[in-house]
């Protein structure tokens, strides 16, 4: 090898290259190593495993990777297998993994259920439609309304949510009346007691005679709850005879039965009214009203200036001639008018008839005041809680009012004076008309330092509208009652019509239906083979 070298560097091709720098040489030898590795590497890529399609016929679970060709999508576990060394062994490798074999034992199960599930759906279909024509069979077996199956649906799935539930449940006749009776109808009274004995309440009465000739005495309440009016059922009671004396001993037995204190909180009695405003309470308004239709009649017929006069007046009603409009001026319509025009009428027969007409007015008149005072000052002070006399400031005190209604007052009376006061100049915007129970509710619900602002006030307004103004209330009771007692029920006893009623009444205290009906712990607790040694 010496050699070699001395004979190259005597060739002088050799000996000019070699007067080159070494560094170049050199790094010509140091570089081949490394281009040899690029070399071997790029060979390698070259024979990388790319994905085949055919691979899916074996592999269900198999698709295209979305990292490229060399990978492999598992639909399985969701994720991409490298093939790109191993190939096809790859994918087995894979198989053979803990997790793809239980995610695969999962996929199995759900493939299993979503091909029995549409037996499973079609029997149920087939159930629904029978339960549907079996609920009509029902109605029409025992004549049933047709309205009770806008709630019959619901009801059932509120109370059988579970169907073991449904196999438990008996109910037979005897326990069913025995529930109203003594469950539900002793809940209601129960609640009702507390109530009246809390608040201010007005009586309302009525007696009428059922389909099988009973005659029965119904008596609803007429009471306030959360600052809103309620008339409420409180008895039916079997009575004897209608006159005074029996109806009176009939009340006082189902008070004192029921221990209502009665003398300290009955405000107001009410017997055979006339069925006018319902609902709302609109007693401050039954004066203004009263006068209206006076006035109307007395324009038909009577000189105006005379009208100002017998409105102002506090004595009786009287009509002297002279106060009389003539009888060509009494007006008595349009049509009247027009028919006495335009047909030939002998003028004795016309004044005759216009007399008579005079006189049906008057009469009309009579009548009225004998049934309403308009003198009262008690409904003329009435128009003090008015919302919209409040609003305005109309009337600076209370005090007139007060004077009329002793009863509800204790020695309270300067702090409701003021507080009224207080209140014409806390609500000075007059936002929008509202009703007049809502109006006070809304007072009732302002606060000053966390407390009730008016609360003396609001509870004598309150107890003011539980006045009593007409038995329309009592009259939709009985007719309840003879939708329950007909010619097919007309055995069914006075208690376990006066159980239904109450448990209608609970449904009217909770604001609810029998498809969203609360039974609270006591009603549970009364509900056990006691209910069955209660006297009726």
């Amino acid at each position: 090898m010496k050699r070699f070298f001395e004979v190259v560097s005597k060739d002088p091709q050799w000996a000019s290259s070699s007067s080159e720098p070494d560094s170049e040489s050199t790094e010509g030898i140091n570089e081949s190593p490394e281009k040899d590795k690029e070399c071997e590497k790029s060979k390698k890529q070259k024979y990388e495993q790319k994905y085949v399609k055919y691979w899916e016929s074996e592999f269900k679970w198999l698709s295209e990777g979305t990292k490229g060709c060399h990978y492999a999508f598992c639909k399985v576990c969701s994720v991409d297998v490298y093939i790109g060394k191993m190939g096809k062994s790859a994918i087995k490798s894979h198989a053979n993994t803990q997790i793809h074999t239980k995610n695969a034992g999962t996929i199995s199960l759900n493939l299993v259920q979503q091909n029995i599930e549409p037996l499973f759906s079609s029997a149920s279909k087939t159930a629904v439609i029978d339960a549907e024509i079996m609920m009509a069979v029902f109605v029409a077996e025992h004549n049933l309304a047709f309205q009770i199956m806008g709630h019959l649906p619901q009801f059932v799935n509120k109370i059988t949510p579970d169907l073991n539930i449904a196999k438990k449940v008996k109910c037979s006749r005897t326990k069913m009346v025995n529930i109203l009776r003594n469950v539900l109808g002793i809940s209601y009274i129960e609640e009702i007691v507390d109530l009246l004995n809390a608040n201010k309440f007005s009586l309302i009465i009525d007696e009428s005679t059922d389909i099988s000739l009973v005659k029965t005495l119904c008596l609803v309440v007429r009471v306030c709850k959360n600052f809103k009016v309620h008339d409420l059922f409180f008895d039916l009671i079997e009575v004897e005879s209608a006159d005074a004396s029996s109806l009176f001993s009939a009340v006082i037995n189902s008070f004192t039965k029921n221990n209502i204190m009665y003398k300290q909180n009955m405000v107001g009695f009410a017997a055979d009214g006339a069925n006018v405003m319902m609902e709302s309470s609109q007693i401050h308004k039954l004066h203004s009203s009263v006068k209206e239709i006076v006035v109307t009649l007395l324009e038909c017929f009577v000189r105006k200036d005379y009208i100002t006069m017998f409105l102002d007046s506090t004595s009786e009603f009287n009509l002297p001639p002279e106060c009389l409009l003539d009888l060509e001026s009494i007006y008595l319509g349009i049509k009247v008018e027009c028919f006495l025009i335009t047909n030939e009428i002998n003028v004795i027969e016309i004044d005759t008839f216009k007399n008579k007409c005079r006189n049906f007015y008057i009469e009309a008149i009579l009548q009225i005041l004998k049934r309403f005072d308009l003198n009262n000052s008690f409904f003329r002070n009435l128009f003090i809680i008015a919302p919209d006399n409040v609003y305005a400031c109309t009337y600076k005190s209370i005090a007139p009012l007060l004077q009329q209604v002793p009863r509800l007052l204790a020695d309270n009376i300067q702090e409701i004076d003021s507080e009224y006061r207080t209140l014409i100049n806390f609500v000075k915007d007059k936002e929008q008309i509202l009703d007049i129970e809502e109006f006070w509710r809304m007072v009732a619900r302002i606060e000053i330092g966390n407390e009730q602002a008016f609360p003396n006030l609001v509870k004598l307004v309150f107890a003011i509208l539980s006045f009593p103004h007409s038995s329309a209330n009592v009259e939709r009771v009985f007719s309840q009652l003879n939708l329950m007692k007909t010619k097919i029920r007309n055995r069914l006893e006075n208690a376990t019509i006066k159980a239904c009623l109450q448990t209608k009444g609970l449904l009217k205290l909770q604001n609810s239906d029998c498809t969203n009906f609360k039974v609270t712990t006591e009603m549970r607790k009364k509900c056990n083979k006691a209910m069955y040694d209660i006297p009726k």
